[in-house]
């Protein structure tokens, strides 16, 4: 079987490669297509038997008239929303800002090293 990517998969896949995810991009293919397949077999085999109390709970709100309405929602939401301190960046996270920006990035290559990588800086 032969497959075709756009330019823009293989130039992503290339990169990955190169940054050292995976030792080629037939590799990465197989298993990049192994996760989703294993992803959609996951959905097809749920049959979300855990969300039939969330729903019976939702039904009886209904049905005792427990209910919002959106605009009552979303006015809920604004006031708790406007309690909140706005988040203002330290001056190094303001640099690391302006450093990414720049594409002045830490490469860790897998993601299996980021914390050995955070923890060998702190």
């Amino acid at each position: 079987m032969s497959i075709s990517l756009t330019p823009e998969q293989e130039a992503w896949l290339d990169a990955r490669v190169v940054r050292g995810d995976f030792p080629s991009v037939a590799d990465a293919a197989r298993r990049l297509i192994d996760e989703r397949i294993a992803e959609r077999m996951a959905e097809e085999e749920d049959d979300l038997v855990w969300a039939k109390p969330y729903v019976d709970e939702a039904l009886a709100d209904v049905a005792c008239g427990k209910v919002l309405t959106r605009e009552q929602h979303e006015m809920r939401m604004d006031a708790l929303l406007s309690s909140f301190e706005p988040v203002v960046p330290n001056a190094e996270t303001i640099e690391a800002m302006k450093a990414a920006r720049q594409g002045k990035l830490v490469k860790v290559g897998k993601h299996e090293n980021l914390l050995g990588s955070l923890n060998a800086v702190g």
